[in-house]
Formats: structure tokens, sequence, C-alpha cells
């Protein structure tokens, strides 16, 4: 058997790389059937903070671990992707020594960038960069531990180049993969090229401008870690672009441009998006306020008509009425002669409609 983990980025970013070693004969993982069903997933939200801070999880989650491993022992190659394990990579490096890591890496501002672009207001770089930081050096210590169990990835070079990041994997593990299928090139999904397109608009666009200006406001200096790093990844774009990529930063970081003003610029810049958006839904919501009109009108056409219909029932009542009570008067008036006649009347003419019988 043979497992491997991918964790460092997003969930988002780690299926896209997760799909092809699926496609390729990676099965998915397992869970555990209990009263309640146990992931990897739902394991990793109930330990993951509690292994972050090294304290004990206990003998029932350690337990769940260890049969979440063997519910998934017939598969000759099966994996996971999972943001929060992370915080659990000492733990499954020593309760299983048949797993292998892949380490998603992602670069910071990026990630800061599609942060600063996803929320309304500011955003706290410094804890932004604290988190960073902390969850990268994780990544690189335990990469450095296990060096011949893990490989270390740029989250975008392996998004642009997937079947890459699959073939290096299998061949410096000797991963039962399908080969055809390993070395066929690999389409990188519609979402996430969407969201490479977007980080790329963003990093050349005022978001990175503020980005930038806020990296270079925080008290930790992440250069020379960013540096080594970036060495240690896998260079699936090359040598050159790597160092390149590492560079940008660095050049990024160099340039002198006025945070205050820059933050101005953003609230005015999503403030025309806003109204850019309602702009382009104004047809919409005329062509809704037209048939809500139109509605309405038909509606009030109806209402008339059954107004007319209940005007016209309420006077044939009145009609029946003053009828049925003039006929009671006469009735009365009439002389008992003349009423046993028309009971006679009335009767004959029943017994004439009844089918005739014969009586034996």
């Amino acid at each position: 058997m043979k497992a491997l983990c991918i964790t460092g980025a997003d969930n988002s970013t780690l299926e896209a790389i997760a799909a092809p070693f699926y496609k390729a004969g990676m099965q998915p993982p397992k869970s555990l059937k209990r009263e309640k069903e146990v992931s990897f997933a739902r394991w990793h939200q109930q330990v993951g903070d509690t292994l972050a801070k090294k304290q004990p999880i206990g003998k029932l989650w350690e337990n769940l671990a260890s049969d979440l491993l063997l519910v998934n022992l017939e598969s000759e190659l099966w994996g996971w992707y999972e943001e929060q394990s992370v915080k659990a990579l000492d733990f499954w490096a020593d309760l299983e020594p048949s797993i292998h890591f892949l380490l998603v890496c992602t670069r910071p501002e990026d990630e800061l960038c599609q942060k600063i672009s996803q929320t309304e207001g500011s955003v706290d770089a410094e804890a932004f960069i604290k988190e960073w930081h902390q969850r990268h050096k994780k990544l690189l210590q335990f990469y450095l531990k296990h060096p011949q169990r893990c490989l270390l990835i740029d989250a975008q070079d392996a998004l642009q180049h997937l079947n890459k990041q699959l073939l290096l994997a299998h061949d410096h593990w000797q991963l039962p993969l399908d080969q055809e299928t390993a070395e066929q090139q690999v389409e990188t999904p519609a979402e996430s090229a969407q969201a490479q397109e977007n980080a790329q608009e963003q990093t050349s666009g005022i978001v990175s401008l503020v980005a930038r200006e806020a990296l270079k406001k925080v008290s930790i200096d992440i250069t020379d870690f960013y540096t080594e790093l970036r060495a240690a990844q896998y260079p699936l774009n090359g040598l050159e672009e790597s160092e390149a990529t590492t560079r940008k930063l660095f050049d990024w970081l160099r340039e002198d441009i006025d945070l205050t003003a820059l933050n101005q610029l953003l609230t005015e810049y999503r403030a025309l998006q806003q109204q850019a958006t309602l702009a382009s839904k104004l047809p919409m919501l005329e062509n809704q306020s037209q048939n809500i009109r139109q509605q309405l009108e038909e509606a009030e056409e109806d209402n008339k008509l059954q107004l007319m219909q209940l005007q016209q029932v309420k006077e044939e009542l009145q009609y029946y009425f003053q009828k049925t009570k003039s006929c009671k008067l006469s009735w009365k008036k009439l002389p008992s002669k003349k009423k046993m006649l028309c009971i006679r009347t009335i009767l004959i003419s029943l017994l004439k409609k009844m089918p005739c019988t014969r009586t034996i």
C-alpha cells in the first residue's frame, strides 16, 4: 500500500492538483462507518488545532486515524487532499511510513492579493504574513526532515503544469499510476484557470499595489526565508523561471508607493466596480419591472371581472329571494281546496314519471 497526502494550499487549489492523480488511478480515501461518518476532513477538523499546539489528541482520535488507514489498506495507491493536514504532518509521518507528502506552497504576494480582493474593508497584513510564514515554515521544516517522502512545489506552477507535477511524483516515488494517463497532457480545470487569470490581473493592478505596500509595512522580514523556500521547491517551470519568480517579490517590495493614497484609491475602485455591476444589471431589472407591471395589470383586470360576476350573482340571489317570498305569500292566500288540488296534481305528475312496476 502507498498513500499520498496533498496539503499546503487552500482546498480548492489542492482539489485541482489532486484531480490528475485520481484520474491516473489513485483511489480517493474511504471514510469510517460509525454512528456518524468519520472522514479525513472531519478528523482534521476535530484534532487539527490540538496538533498545531503540540498537545495530545487522545487515544480515541489516534485509534480513529489508524482505522482510517486500515479501511484504505486494500487500495494499492490511495490519497487525500486537505488544507488542515499541514497541522498533522508529523502525526501522519510517524503513524505510517508508506505515506508520501506533496507539499503545495503559495506565493505571499498572490495570496495576499486574493485575500484583499475577496475582503471588504482593510486586511490585517501583519496577521496574514505571520500565518503564511508559520505555515510555510512548517512545510519547509517537514520537507527537510523527510526529503525522501516529500516534494515541495509551487501552487501556480503546479496548476499550470498538472501533468508535470503528476509525472514528478510518479517517478520520484514509483507510484502505481497508469503510465499512459500520467503522460497525457492534463488541462487545467476551468475554475482554476479563471483563478489564475484573476490572480494575474490582481498582481498587475491596483490590488497588487495595496498588497505590496502592506507587505512592506509588516514587522516580519520574509525575504531570506522566501529565498530558502523557493530554492527547496521543485522548479516545474525551470530554474530560470523559478529565479524570476523569486526576484519578482523582491523587486516588488523595493518600489515605494503611498499606502494611504492607495487604500483610498482601492475604496473608490471598489465603489466603481459596484456601480458597474449595478449598471450591468439595469436592463435585467427593467425587464423584471415590466413583467411585474404587466402581471399587476392582468391581476387588476381579473379582479374587475370577478367583482362583476359577484355583483351579478348577488342580483340573481336577490331576485330569487323575492320570488320565493312572493310564492310563499301567494300559497298562504290560497283556499284549502285549491291547495289540495295543487298537491294532487303534483303527485299525479310524479307518479307518471315513475317507472312501471309489476307485482307477481
